[in-house]
């Protein structure tokens, strides 16, 4: 993964600070690539309320979300909403709910110096152990060593 090569290439010469900032590059824009819709095959209609799920993701993921609370809020059955995500983004709503928060718990961790807990508690995890092994299970090392 790109993160690992950015871990990797964690020298001090020029050649390496060069690579490690075109990784982050690289890494920033899949990052921001995978958060757009992948909505080719849903209508206008439904587009609409993909694009207002995520806003309400994007706005709230720091507290408790409940998908039926999202599909309430868009005034659609929590199944629809459910195969609305499946048919753009391939996973569930809560699927997208858990990665959106470990995005924004990597860029935290890439760019701040708040604890692992202050991340946790901020992408909306109560527990940092819940949190951590999320974190490890996605990016395939704990927030510690993702921070190094």
């Amino acid at each position: 993964s790109i993160a690992r090569q950015m871990l990797i290439s964690s020298k001090g010469t020029f050649d390496q600070v060069l690579l490690r900032q075109s990784l982050l590059a690289s890494f920033l824009s899949e990052l921001r690539n995978e958060s757009k819709p992948q909505c080719q095959n849903l209508s206008e209609h439904e587009n609409f309320y993909v694009s207002k799920a995520m806003e309400y993701i994007k706005q709230n993921y720091s507290n408790p979300l409940h998908v039926s609370e999202i599909a309430s809020y868009l005034g659609i059955s929590r199944n629809y909403l459910f195969t609305l995500f499946k048919e753009a983004f391939f996973c569930s709503p809560q699927e997208f709910i858990s990665n959106y928060r470990l995005k924004q718990a990597a860029e935290l961790l890439a760019a701040t110096s708040l604890s692992i807990e202050s991340i946790a508690s901020a992408c909306g995890y109560s527990d940092p152990a819940i949190f951590s092994n999320a974190f490890k299970k996605k990016y395939q090392m704990p927030p510690s060593q993702y921070r190094n």
